[in-house]
């Protein structure tokens, strides 16, 4: 009260203040008895639930959180596979890729070799037909030659001859010509 009657000096109208505010000590003592019955119905009916629902509000987002944590877990886990598969799957690729330019290259070299070959056989045809020409070529001039001789021979001895006389004439007169050839 020492606090009351020092401010009884500064405030000339707080005796009457208190006074009103605490009328006797039993009206006193009924009010903190009052606020103290009050204070525990609020704590036993009101703040216990608000704390329990509070409570299960709060498991509930640490739940949804540790969820959350989990599912992202998994999701960096599926990440990192597809990850894997997309790097396998593209190594595949470059290897079917690399497959396949061998296997061009190799159908082009075997192209080219049958093309090669092809051409090879029908430079042997070529050469077998001009071979075979020249032979029929030679073949003619003989002929030509034999009549052209025959013909020649008759008039310069103007006598017949012996077909094997003229055969002899002859062979001996394509000797001379085809040593002379060469």
């Amino acid at each position: 009260m020492l606090f009351l009657g020092g401010l009884k000096d500064i405030m000339p109208g707080v005796d009457e203040f208190i006074n009103k505010l605490i009328p006797s000590w039993q009206a006193f003592v009924i009010q903190v008895l009052a606020t103290l019955i009050l204070f525990f119905f609020i704590v036993k009916f009101l703040f216990k639930p608000v704390r329990e629902i509070l409570k299960k509000r709060q498991d509930f987002i640490e739940s949804n959180i540790n969820q959350s944590k989990i599912s992202l877990a998994e999701a960096q886990k599926k990440k990192e596979e597809c990850e894997k598969q997309l790097s396998s799957i593209s190594s595949q690729a470059q290897d079917i890729i690399l497959e396949a330019k061998n296997e061009g290259e190799k159908i082009k070299e075997k192209k080219i070799a049958e093309a090669d070959e092809e051409i090879a056989n029908k430079k042997e045809e070529l050469r077998k037909e001009i071979e075979q020409e020249k032979i029929r070529a030679n073949d003619e001039i003989r002929k030509t030659i034999i009549d052209v001789a025959i013909g020649a021979s008759s008039k310069i001895l103007e006598r017949e001859v012996s077909s094997k006389d003229n055969e002899y004439l002859i062979d001996e007169f394509i000797k001379e010509v085809g040593s002379n050839e060469q």
